[in-house]
């Protein structure tokens, strides 16, 4: 190298016009070197964004699946309720309809009460404001609890 430079070949250095060229590459690398960094974090970006909307996506399905249902859930027990009313109050029954449609009125009542109940609690977990208790329990006993007394007889 010193050889070449003492037989009047340029050096790096003695042409100002390659080092004007080799300050341009460096700042164009530079330069395309923050240019992928971006393109990198914006393309994580844009993944974070899909997913959100991927789980956004997801819980309004949710949402909209779980509205149907308690429709549907809430329906059942107020048409009982409803038909059950009309008829009292349109005819006359005896004293023993008159305790089953009362009864039954009573009873949806609580069912739909219960439902109501189970969906505010949903709603506490999802603010984060419920209250878990923990407790020993009797499977037997809760299958025993869930099923129908009318189940029961039909054995």
């Amino acid at each position: 190298y010193t050889e070449a430079m003492g037989k009047g070949w340029p050096s790096l250095s003695s042409d100002p016009m390659q080092g004007n060229s080799l300050r341009e590459i460096a700042l164009l690398q530079l330069e395309y070197q923050a240019n992928r960094d971006t393109l990198h974090i914006r393309h994580n970006e844009i993944n974070r964004l899909q997913t959100a909307l991927d789980y956004a996506k997801k819980a309004e399905e949710n949402r909209r699946r779980l509205t149907s249902h308690v429709a549907h859930e809430l329906k059942t027990p107020l048409t009982v309720i409803l038909t059950n009313a009309e008829l009292l109050q349109g005819g006359e029954f005896d004293e023993e309809a008159k305790t089953r449609f009362t009864s039954s009125i009573h009873s949806m009542a609580v069912q739909m009460r219960g439902l109501v109940e189970d969906m505010l609690d949903l709603a506490r977990v999802d603010q984060g404001d419920a209250q878990v208790h923990m407790s020993k329990l009797n499977l037997s006993d809760l299958v025993e609890e869930a099923v129908l007394p009318e189940d029961l007889d039909h054995r």
